[in-house]
């Protein structure tokens, strides 16, 4: 009775331990994986979103364009203002190149030109002493100025190229024809002139013992005519005969070969109206020749001008003078490198792509760029060159890819920047995470939790109970362009599916965890 007693007590004791035994084993040894599901697990409910492929460089802004300067030929530098670290705009002087002796021939000529000017204005009011005008107003009379002929000999023989009569009067000076004939007349009295038939009624204006000169209220007659003095309108008692001439005539004189005659006999003039023109050739050869050698001295002038014109130098780019070679007073050479100038106005982007994303990457596609010191600014930049040599580096290639974009405020040459190459743009596709994603055998797999979102949290619970879990499916699927954070996926999942994936914090307990393909009948399972 007491080894049966024993027996049962040993038996007790055996349960009693193996009990202990596997309550720790089951609460402390053996780990629970459903239990960390929660922790170690994302759930991603699929939809349709938009989509884009970014691709993420660094570099730093730089000018799209940097210009030297060169000297086009030599000389002294002069007029040197700007300084390197300047802004400078296209077109304006940078110095000129002084030459000495281009400069004296300059000032020479200048001054020719101006003394041919002033011989030949003075030579051309010479000109006017070719001219013979009116001395006074009045009836052309005794015209003897013929064209071509020289003026001096016919102002000898008559006294005058031609006669003015400034008051439109004549007078007749008649002998008497006895001496007695003078006690019946008497100054201002009326008297008569025949002349050619016709009877004119005529004043003596002075008397002597041999003649008296009487006035004609007319000077339309010729010079020389004939005319015979009467006492009275009956002609019967005549005083004496002479010829007519002008009251007050006023002689025109000249020298000179006169080439035109711009009066005729008996035509009224004004004062200073032009009467005859006489040869001006020689003055005007002069003029002439004065003025071949003013238009020499211009045309002389104007090639230096152009040579000094070409001496200066110009700026060729607008932008910012990054450096300066040359200074005021130095002699340089054709082909020196005066400076250079950098574009400030469009910039650029230099960032390194990696080999495999290098083939998304297109002329004109659109970029984000980020300034370090502008962080709350985004700037609009467009692909502009990709290289097509590669730079190895620790066995990674990458391909420089250049990104234009305009200065905007704020942005300076050598800032640090990012940038980001919107290489594709998709809208309403289907994507989920890249750790959602299982490689198996050279095909893309996801896990589909069958039920959605409400088997989810109901897994969830479960496993913090540690009761049974229902199995994800691994559903086989076709993906397409991937960004750094997400895959497209083109066939395979539906709007609605609940696609779980390893957090990258999960525990290494459960990092290695798959679930086998579909249709594997008991072989889908957990593993660790």
């Amino acid at each position: 009775m007491k080894k049966k007693s024993r027996w049962w007590l040993k038996l007790l004791i055996v349960l009693a331990v193996l009990g202990a035994g596997y309550y720790v084993a089951t609460q402390y040894l053996i780990p629970k994986p459903y239990a960390s599901l929660a922790s170690s697990y994302d759930a991603t409910s699929v939809s349709k979103r938009d989509f884009e492929v970014r691709i993420q460089g660094t570099g730093n802004i730089a000018s799209a364009k940097t210009v030297d300067i060169i000297a086009h030929r030599g000389g002294e530098i002069r007029g040197l203002e700007i300084e390197a670290g300047d802004i400078v705009k296209k077109d304006a002087l940078m110095f000129e190149l002084y030459n000495e002796d281009l400069q004296d021939a300059i000032d020479q000529q200048e001054a020719d030109i101006r003394q041919q000017g002033i011989n030949i204005s003075r030579t051309r009011d010479t000109l006017d002493d070719f001219k013979i005008t009116s001395p006074a107003s009045g009836r052309i009379k005794e015209l003897k100025a013929l064209e071509g002929e020289e003026a001096s000999p016919i102002v000898s023989a008559h006294g005058a190229l031609c006669v003015i009569s400034p008051d439109g009067k004549m007078r007749v000076t008649a002998s008497f024809h006895n001496a007695s004939q003078s006690a019946y007349v008497a100054k201002n009295q009326k008297v008569w002139a025949r002349i050619d038939g016709l009877s004119y009624e005529a004043e003596i204006i002075d008397v002597s013992q041999a003649a008296i000169t009487v006035e004609l209220p007319s000077d339309n007659f010729d010079v020389g005519t004939k005319a015979i003095i009467y006492q009275d309108a009956t002609v019967l008692y005549e005083f004496g005969e002479g010829y007519l001439e002008i009251l007050n005539p006023v002689p025109v004189t000249g020298a000179g070969r006169i080439t035109k005659t711009h009066i005729k006999e008996g035509e009224i003039v004004s004062r200073g109206d032009l009467l005859f023109s006489l040869d001006d050739s020689d003055v005007r050869k002069s003029i002439d020749a004065s003025g071949v050698m003013r238009d020499f001295a211009e045309e002389t002038m104007q090639k230096n001008l152009a040579k000094l014109e070409d001496n200066k130098v110009f700026i060729t780019q607008e932008g910012v003078l990054q450096s300066l070679n040359v200074k005021n007073g130095q002699l340089i050479t054709q082909g020196t490198n005066l400076g250079t100038v950098v574009d400030n106005k469009n910039l650029e982007v230099v960032i390194e792509v990696d080999e495999l994303d290098i083939p998304m990457v297109e002329l004109g596609q659109k970029t984000e760029v980020r300034v370090d010191a502008l962080p709350s600014e985004v700037f609009e930049g467009t692909v502009t060159k990709i290289s097509e040599l590669g730079q190895i580096v620790n066995t990674v290639t990458t391909y420089d890819v250049t990104i234009s974009l305009q200065a905007q405020s704020g942005i300076k040459i050598g800032m640090t920047a990012s940038a980001e190459i919107i290489a594709d743009s998709r809208e309403d596709v289907i994507s989920v995470p890249r750790e959602a994603l299982v490689a198996d055998g050279g095909e893309n797999y996801v896990r589909v939790l069958l039920g959605g979102e409400a088997d989810y949290s109901l897994v969830v619970d479960m496993s913090q109970q540690g009761a049974a879990l229902p199995v994800p499916e691994m559903r086989l699927v076709q993906t397409g362009v991937k960004n750094e954070s997400s895959i497209e996926i083109v066939s395979g999942l539906s709007e609605g599916e609940l696609v779980i994936s390893e957090k990258a914090e999960a525990s290494s307990l459960f990092s290695n965890m798959m679930i086998g393909p579909a249709g594997g009948g008991g072989g889908t399972k957990w593993e660790k």
